[in-house]
């Protein structure tokens, strides 16, 4: 299910249920039901599909923390804290969490994080299978992104060592540097030039 699907939610508690969405007020009696938005239901329960695969994402867990304050659950627990009082943090959330139960046009029950909030319930298909094509294409832009990241700081190298590159001198500027000959062919004796009034021939003189 997806952002636009319609969800039928059961208010199975003995109080009356109230909330926006979108700037509209939705009321649910008690021991009654309301087709409402997916995108609300993820609002006021969680979305279904958070998970905490990723370590370094843990997409349940902070689902988790902002219903317990959105429906005032860490407010109570620093009051008890205060006061001494024993308390167990997933009764609690229980006690205070709207009771309400979500179920798709089929009729088929949809557990949401308030449902389950460390995702015991969720279906997760070993990586040689494919039944779960959504997680598998999560999973390859994962890699790609890492992939791009890789070649960002690969890129980010290069041009740092041109730069230092540009900023060394060249071997010409260092005092005491012989830049070496382009040519290693002995220096040849210059022309001998014709005799002329400038340069007069010698004259080899004999004895008679």
């Amino acid at each position: 299910m997806a952002s636009g699907d319609v969800i039928r939610l059961e208010n199975v508690g003995d109080q009356d249920f109230n909330a926006l969405f979108n700037g509209r007020s939705y009321s649910i009696p008690a021991h009654s039901n309301l087709m409402v938005d997916y995108d609300a239901m993820c609002l006021w329960l969680g979305h279904p599909d958070a998970n905490n695969y990723d370590p370094r994402n843990r997409v349940r867990v902070q689902e988790y923390q902002r219903l317990r304050e959105r429906y005032g659950v860490e407010a109570k627990a620093l009051e008890l804290s205060i006061d001494h009082t024993p308390f167990d943090q997933a009764e609690l959330f229980h006690s205070m969490k709207p009771s309400l139960e979500a179920f798709d046009m089929a009729n088929n029950r949809v557990l949401t994080v308030a449902d389950d909030p460390d995702g015991d319930f969720l279906s997760t298909p070993e990586p040689s299978t494919t039944s779960d094509v959504g997680m598998l294409m999560a999973r390859l832009q994962a890699n790609e992104q890492e992939t791009a990241n890789l070649r960002h700081q690969l890129a980010q190298m290069q041009r740092s060592e041109q730069a230092l590159s540009e900023a060394d001198p060249t071997p010409a500027d260092i005092p005491g540097t012989v830049t070496p000959s382009s040519s290693t062919k002995a220096p040849e004796p210059p022309p001998r030039t014709s005799t002329s009034e400038d340069t007069p021939s010698r004259i080899r003189v004999t004895s008679t």
